[in-house]
């Protein structure tokens, strides 16, 4: 067993995002025309350039729902979000008005901000929280600091703009001001949480809004090819995760930016401690190595989001997708406000560069999906849906492995470790392989017994060595875990009809129905005394049992062996786990490793009893799901699994 001394960091990053996961088209929860009726109430206050107090508020909000907060018709979450709605509805209005008025000369982005920071000075100061918003930290994008974004975006008309965790539309109504003509065709947005969501089809009624999980927003939107993303993703929280995610910001910039053409440009306000160079970053974009740019970013003072009720400090960091050269950049530049962010913005952003157009793109960026030719009825069979693009795993090759013995311990290191011995490789070096990050132990008994050195080359991508995706110590692990499941047990065994229990065969014992003593077993059921139906011998693959300690990457272990099958040809997995909530640590684990988020799968998404509809991925679910019971004549969820399963053979 090994064990490491994990790196901590109690930082805390706020959210925007919802917990619970949904999709589909644009939803019109019944909450959302009462929302759009107290902002348009609350746009003639704004017009006449008075602030809206908690008492405008409470009386617009009272009108919009027919009822009193007190009454339980609305939270006073509800009520800044209509005030956040109304300054929407005043930008349409107005927003290009503001931008003639305040010029195109040099000083002319500095007078706008002037006037916008007047404006988000007439909104409300969040001094209330729902417990959903204290949970979900959602914090919408401050206005002055929306529109330091959009001038790095430097967003021009004939863009595609995409932005993926849209909420109530802030940064959305800053890119619709740029591009002018056929803004809403080429405005597309994304916003998981349902609330948020029936606001913005109001808001922004001529342009697409979806509902996906943003982290993926590459595999949920396969059509849409935006030259600018314009983004606040959440900073720590996934859908259906419970617990803080330090790299969610990460997940959703990398997913989003990987749908930019050449030349297009992502711009993303994210947590102070999203830092463009430094591992987590490394390792996020390492399969796009060469082709993230990162142009500029700065870190932002904690009082730009002090009206929306919190102090977090952020950060603005601009991407470009060019294989050109990078800029230098200072990681540790700081803005106070977002004065001096557009300040810094205006000196060193660099111009946009020319933007390829995606092969078969339209006017707006949009790509068909591809046309299925019409065929005869039949069967129904599992197919992988027409949109799914095909993995990239780059160069493919069995690992270069070094078998040998290991050197001899030394007293000093026990001395140093107690009981315990530093872990180093021994029969399996994986050439070009990385130390792992933390320092590894192990017992000293362990230590002292050296495993046989395997003949098994694991088959994997090139770049997961490269790029340091597997750790020598986890390259270890996966070497050693295809030396036993390419083998299989010498005895033979029945498996009962339930598949619960599992009888040795005995051939000396079973020697007249088989045919005599070490005859090879003919394909046939027995019943056993108490009338169990068991099935014809079979041999069973050798097993592995992984016991790492905590920060030896267990996950990104598995998600290596998985790979391996599935780079020989067995694309069908199944990820057992305790909990339903780690689903989505299965995925950051195989998407490090450069597979896809839809790749995984939760069992629950398949009625029991039904086919699983599937050619290939890795199916997830728990101990308890796979207890579930044969019930009203269908199959139980083990049969299921095990059926799916049985059809890659």
């Amino acid at each position: 067993m090994l064990d490491a001394t994990p790196a901590t960091d109690a930082s805390a990053r706020p959210s925007a995002q919802p917990l619970a996961p949904a999709a589909g088209a644009e939803p019109r929860p019944a909450g959302a025309d009462a929302l759009v009726a107290a902002a348009q109430s609350l746009l003639p206050i704004l017009e006449a350039g008075r602030p809206l107090d908690a008492r405008t508020l409470r009386n617009a909000m009272t009108r919009a729902f027919g009822a009193t907060d007190a009454e339980g018709a609305w939270l006073w979450k509800d009520a800044y979000e209509a005030a956040e709605a109304a300054v929407v509805l005043f930008l349409r209005r107005y927003g290009r008005a503001m931008r003639q008025r305040a010029g195109a000369g040099a000083d002319g982005p500095r007078r706008m901000l002037a006037m916008l920071a007047a404006l988000a000075g007439l909104e409300p100061s969040h001094t209330r929280r729902s417990e959903e918003q204290v949970r979900l930290q959602q914090f919408s994008t401050p206005l002055p600091l929306a529109y330091a974004a959009l001038q790095a975006a430097a967003i021009r008309p004939g863009d595609t703009v995409l932005e993926p965790s849209a909420g109530t539309g802030m940064l959305a109504v800053m890119a619709q001001c740029a591009l002018g003509k056929n803004a809403a065709e080429s405005l597309h947005l994304n916003e998981i949480a349902a609330a948020r969501a029936g606001l913005l089809s109001r808001l922004f009624p001529e342009s697409q809004v979806t509902r996906h999980n943003a982290e993926s927003i590459a595999d949920f939107l396969p059509h849409v090819r935006p030259s600018a993303v314009l983004m606040n993703p959440p900073f720590s929280a996934t859908p259906g995760v419970g617990r803080i995610r330090h790299d969610a910001d990460l997940r959703h910039i990398r997913s989003a930016f990987s749908m930019l053409p050449a030349g297009g440009r992502l711009v993303a306000a994210t947590s102070a401690h999203c830092v463009p160079g430094d591992r987590a970053w490394n390792e996020a974009f390492a399969s796009l190595a060469g082709a993230a740019r990162v142009v500029f970013t700065m870190a932002v003072g904690g009082r730009v989001y002090a009206r929306r009720g919190t102090s977090f400090e952020t950060r603005l960091t601009v991407l470009e997708r060019s294989r050109e050269g990078g800029i230098a950049i200072d990681r540790t530049a700081h803005a106070a406000d977002a004065a001096e962010l557009l300040d810094a913005v205006l000196e060193t952003v660099p111009p946009r560069l020319p933007v390829e157009p995606a092969p078969g793109a339209d006017l707006f960026g949009h790509v068909p999906p591809p046309r299925t030719p019409r065929a005869k009825p039949a069967r129904p069979r599992a197919v992988r849906p027409a949109a799914q693009s095909p993995h990239d795993w780059g160069p493919v090759a069995e690992l270069d492995i070094q078998s040998g013995t290991p050197a001899p311990r030394g007293e000093s290191s026990r001395d140093a470790a107690g009981p315990y011995e530093p872990w180093r490789p021994s029969v399996v070096r994986v050439a070009g392989a990385t130390q792992h990050p933390t320092p590894l132990v192990q017992s000293g008994a362990m230590a002292a017994v050296p495993h046989p050195a395997p003949a098994y080359r694991p088959m994997l991508p090139e770049r997961v060595v490269a790029d340091a995706a597997l750790s020598d110590a986890q390259l270890e692990s996966v070497a050693l875990a295809g030396e036993a499941h390419s083998r299989h047990l010498a005895a033979r065994y029945r498996i009962g009809s339930g598949w619960e229990t599992v009888q040795r065969y005995d051939p000396a014992g079973a020697g007249a129905e088989q045919g005599g003593p070490g005859a090879e077993p003919r394909a046939s059921t027995t019943l056993t005394e108490d009338g169990e139906t068991l099935s014809a011998p079979t041999r069973f693959r050798r097993g592995w049992m992984l016991g790492d300690g905590t920060g030896a990457g267990k996950g990104r272990q598995v998600a290596a062996v998985v790979l391996d099958r599935w780079l020989r040809g067995t694309k069908r997995a199944l990820w057992l786990s305790q909990s339903d909530k780690l689903v989505e640590d299965a995925r950051r684990d195989w998407t490090a490793l450069g597979g896809r988020e839809t790749d995984v799968i939760p069992l629950g998404k398949f009625r029991q009893g039904a086919e699983i509809p599937l050619s290939e991925g890795i199916l997830f679910a728990t101990y308890a799901t796979l207890r579930s019971p044969a019930r009203q004549g269908k199959a139980s969820r083990l049969e299921q699994v095990v059926g799916w399963l049985a059809g890659s053979l």
